[in-house]
């Protein structure tokens, strides 16, 4: 298994940094930290289930990453 990182910005919430899991390049588990003031902040609650959006987009960035 590896770790994959993405520095994230929304309009909502702000900076955030996403950790994915992954197995052969699949996606298995997302844990999201938000960025305040520069500092990255504990992990939040959410994971695969609750945020879909964002684990299809880490896997689309995964992917391509991976072809390089």
């Amino acid at each position: 298994m590896k770790i994959f990182r993405q520095l994230i910005e929304t309009d909502q919430i702000g900076f955030f940094v996403a950790d994915a899991i992954h197995d052969n390049g699949r996606i298995e588990s997302i844990k999201v930290f938000p960025v305040r003031d520069g500092v990255v902040q504990d992990a939040l609650e959410y994971g695969m289930n609750d945020l879909t959006e964002l684990a299809e987009k880490m896997q689309v960035h995964l992917t391509e990453s991976m072809k390089e």
